[in-house]
C-alpha cells in the first residue's frame, strides 16, 4: 500500500447514495520512511544496512597453456576473440573490454569501459531494479544524474519495469502508471532500446511472462559504434534470460536510393526530371517505378559530379578565395581579381548552402534545438535513424529464423 492508511472509505449503497464510513485501526504496522516497506522503521533500516567496504582482491597466478593433441571444436570469431583449436588449462581468453568502476550501490554499478579491439571508450551501467516503485524511482533519478553529456552510454540489466502493454502476459492487469514509470528517464536522457533478437520475454515464473530486462542506448552510442543489437539467451537454471550486447561485424545492406534536397538548386536537376517524364497514358504505379529507375542513374551522376566530398570542396574553394584576396591586397582595384573573387565567393556560398541542406535533411531539423556547433550530435541522430531501418533477423512463413545481413539480402 502506498501513502498513509485511509481514515475513511467511500462507497455507493444499493440505492445509489454515496456513503462515507470511518475506518478505525486497532493496530498499524510500522512503516520505514526510507524504503517504504512495512515491518521496520528508518532507524532499524540504517542499523542493518551499512555501507559496504570494497577491497581489491589479489589476482591469482596466471596458469600456462597445456599442449595436447585432443582436438576441440573451433569457436566462431567474435569481437576481440580468436578461434580455439586446442584445449587450454584455465587460461583467460583475450579480453574484449577493460572497465573502471566509478560508482556503485545496491541497484547499480556504473563505470567506463574500453573496447580493446577498436580502442573505443564508452560508459556502461549495470542495474537491478528493486521490487518497490519508490526504490526504483531513486534508481531512475541516479541514472539521470550519471548520464554522460557527450559520450556513448549503455544501460543494461533487470529494470523490473515495463514499457508497453505487450511486455507482460497473465498476472495482474497492467496499469498506465506501470507503463509510464520509465518514460521520464527515456525522455530526459534520450535513451532508446537496442534492437533485439531471440526471446521477447526476459522473466517468468512459468505462470506470468514479462519483459523486464533490456539494454538502452543514448544517441552518442550510434556516433561511436556501428550496428549493435541485444541477443536474448536461454534461461538455463535461472528465471531471467541473460542479455548479450553484440557488435555485429557482418556487412551491412547496401543503402537505398534517397532524394537529396540540395539537388533541386542545380539547373541540371529540372532538365533531368523533365527529360524522362512519362506520358499521360503511362501514369500508373508501374510507370512511376520505371520513371524512377530511369532518373536514378542520372541523379547519381549529378550527385557525384557536383556534391561529392562537400567538405573537401569547401576547403579547396576557401583556400582559392583566400589566395585571391591576398592578391587583391597587393593590387587593389584590379578588375580581373575583383571579378574572380565574386565568382569564387558565389561558388563557396553554394557549397556551404548544399552542406547545410544535407545536414538539415539528415538530422530532420533536430539540430536547431541544440545549436549549430554540436555537429557530432547531429550526425549521431542521423545515424540512429538509419540504423533503425536495418533488419538483422527474420522468421519466414515456416517458422525458420534467418540471421545476418547476408542471409536476409
Amino acid at each position: 500500500m502506498e501513502g498513509p492508511f485511509p481514515e475513511y472509505i467511500e462507497f455507493f449503497s444499493e440505492h445509489g447514495v454515496l456513503l462515507r464510513q470511518q475506518v478505525v485501526f486497532e493496530w498499524k504496522p510500522s512503516k520505514c520512511t526510507h524504503c517504504g516497506m512495512y515491518g521496520h522503521i528508518e532507524e532499524d533500516y540504517r542499523k542493518k544496512h551499512h555501507e559496504k567496504e570494497w577491497r581489491r582482491v589479489q589476482a591469482p597466478p596466471q596458469e600456462t597453456a597445456v599442449n595436447n593433441d585432443v582436438p576441440m571444436p573451433a569457436t566462431s570469431e567474435e569481437e576481440g576473440f580468436t578461434a580455439v583449436t586446442r584445449r587450454t588449462a584455465a587460461k583467460s581468453p583475450q579480453h574484449v573490454l577493460t572497465t573502471t568502476n566509478q560508482n556503485h550501490n545496491n541497484q547499480l554499478i556504473h563505470g567506463k569501459a574500453l573496447q580493446l579491439s577498436t580502442n573505443k571508450l564508452f560508459y556502461v551501467t549495470v542495474i537491478y531494479g528493486m521490487n518497490h516503485v519508490t526504490q526504483r524511482q531513486v534508481l531512475w533519478d541516479e541514472l539521470i544524474d550519471l548520464a554522460p553529456h557527450s559520450e556513448a552510454w549503455c544501460i543494461l540489466g533487470d529494470f523490473n519495469a515495463v514499457l508497453s502493454k505487450e511486455d507482460r502476459i497473465k498476472g495482474d492487469p497492467m496499469t498506465e502508471q506501470e507503463i509510464q514509470e520509465l518514460k521520464p528517464l527515456l525522455e530526459t536522457c534520450e535513451l532508446q532500446e537496442s534492437p533485439s533478437v531471440g526471446a521477447y520475454f526476459t522473466w517468468t515464473n512459468k505462470t506470468i511472462w514479462s519483459r523486464l530486462g533490456r539494454i538502452l542506448l543514448n544517441p552518442y552510442w550510434h556516433a561511436t559504434f556501428d550496428y549493435t543489437h541485444t541477443k536474448t539467451l536461454a534461461m538455463g537454471l535461472s528465471d531471467h534470460t541473460p542479455l548479450l550486447l553484440q557488435f555485429v561485424r557482418t556487412p551491412r545492406p547496401r543503402p537505398c536510393f534517397q532524394y537529396c534536397e540540395m539537388w533541386s538548386k542545380q539547373p541540371e536537376f529540372l532538365k533531368i526530371v523533365e527529360a524522362y517524364l512519362p506520358s499521360q497514358s503511362n501514369i500508373t504505379l508501374a510507370g512511376l517505378y520505371s520513371y524512377l529507375d530511369l532518373i536514378r542513374p542520372q541523379l547519381q551522376r549529378l550527385n557525384t559530379h557536383k556534391f561529392a566530398d562537400l567538405q573537401g570542396q569547401q576547403l579547396k574553394v576557401r583556400k582559392a578565395l583566400e589566395e585571391i584576396q591576398r592578391a587583391l591586397q597587393q593590387q587593389p582595384g584590379d578588375q580581373h581579381l575583383l571579378s574572380l573573387e565574386r565568382q569564387v565567393k558565389e561558388h563557396y556560398i553554394s557549397i556551404l548552402a548544399s552542406s547545410l541542406f544535407l545536414i538539415k535533411q539528415q538530422s530532420k531539423m533536430e539540430w536547431l534545438n541544440f545549436g549549430d556547433e554540436n555537429t557530432r550530435l547531429f550526425f549521431a541522430k542521423s545515424k540512429q535513424r538509419k540504423m533503425a531501418t536495418y533488419i538483422y533477423s527474420l522468421k519466414d512463413a515456416s517458422g525458420t529464423s534467418v540471421h545476418g545481413f547476408d542471409a536476409i539480402g
